[in-house]
């Protein structure tokens, strides 16, 4: 995958009634080049899978499932997936209380946004997740929610309809520069 990465992750909970507009969004942004990263779990990581096909690097704890075709599973292992625990280590409230298979989930959001080798931010992170009153998201994907925001990269709920508006406008400025970059709409 050559092109600029994005994070696409979310809750479990997306509602079906999203899958196709998920995949929609990451189908254009494949179109103009962009990568997905995302965890292959069930509801928001496999609508923008749907779209974005062969335009994936897809992060798990192991190689489990039906590959999906075109798309590129990692599995973190060794020193970087030490790393990864360490920096998730840092930001999970409750990480003494994660069992080695929910650290091996929670370790492959930092691989989400930091790349394979753990040098390379996404530019942005798109994500269906239900809001909670503190500025976080329930479940999994706060973890990524979280590193994206202490590493000052863009990040967008579609939970929330502003959000869903200034992910639409970024995406079609987007396709109208015909630009895979948002260096402009940081």
């Amino acid at each position: 995958m050559n092109g600029p990465a994005y994070a696409g992750i979310g809750s479990r909970k997306t509602p079906e009634a999203l899958r196709h507009v998920l995949a929609e969004y990451a189908r254009r942004l494949a179109k103009l080049g962009w990568t997905l990263r995302s965890g292959r779990a069930p509801g928001a990581d496999s609508y923008f899978q749907l779209g974005a096909a062969g335009s994936a690097e897809l992060y798990v704890p192991s190689d489990y499932g039906p590959k999906p075709v075109g798309a590129r599973l990692i599995v973190p292992e060794g020193d970087l997936l030490a790393r990864a625990f360490l920096v998730a280590s840092t930001v999970h409230p409750a990480w003494e209380r994660c069992s080695t298979y929910a650290r091996l989930l929670l370790a492959r959001n930092v691989f989400q946004v930091y790349g394979e080798r753990l040098d390379d931010n996404v530019r942005f992170l798109v994500a269906w997740a239900v809001p909670r009153g503190d500025g976080s998201v329930e479940g999994g994907t706060n973890l990524a929610w979280t590193l994206a925001r202490i590493a000052g990269i863009p990040r967008y709920n579609l939970f929330a309809p502003s959000d869903d508006r200034r992910f639409s406008e970024m995406l079609t400025q987007l396709e109208a520069a015909g630009l895979p970059s948002i260096a402009e709409h940081d």
